[in-house]
């Protein structure tokens, strides 16, 4: 009798754990939606010479000087705030959404940084186009003045 009713207490448990692992929200926020912006599925790591955070989700990396691309994390990440270097983890010479992902390196931190997964990758065009981005992102008007890479 024990066993049954400790056999109904774990499946009850594990059910309610699975609901609550279920119900998390696997949508991004609206913020991070750009469906004027061409999509891309990887860009090659080799070409990217800089990279700025816009916010906890989010960031740019240059490949030249008119292009960059928008890449939004599947969650939001601390160190992203006070990185000083970003490192690839990569099966190859790509950066691939859904499959790879970025580190972020503050000099300080001795602890090796947890993995954040690239959810999207968006193509952009030029200063403007980024100054726009920023300003969905973070909620600002569009006349704000912004850091740009």
């Amino acid at each position: 009798m024990k066993q049954l009713i400790l056999s109904i207490l774990v499946f009850t448990l594990s059910s309610l754990l699975f609901a609550c692992a279920s119900n998390s929200k696997s949508e991004l926020d609206e913020k991070y939606s750009f469906p004027e912006l061409k999509q891309v599925n990887r860009i090659f790591s080799n070409r990217i010479d800089g990279w700025g955070a816009i916010d906890k989700q989010s960031l740019f990396v240059s490949t030249s000087p008119s292009t960059s691309y928008l890449i939004i994390l599947r969650r939001p990440n601390n160190d992203i705030r006070f990185a000083h270097n970003l490192a690839f983890e990569t099966r190859g010479s790509s950066l691939e959404a859904k499959f790879d992902s970025l580190k972020f390196f503050n000099p300080t931190d001795s602890i090796e940084p947890i993995p954040a997964f690239i959810e999207k990758i968006y193509e952009v065009k030029g200063r403007e186009q980024k100054k726009q981005i920023r300003a969905k992102i973070l909620g600002t008007s569009k006349n704000t003045q912004t850091q740009d890479l």
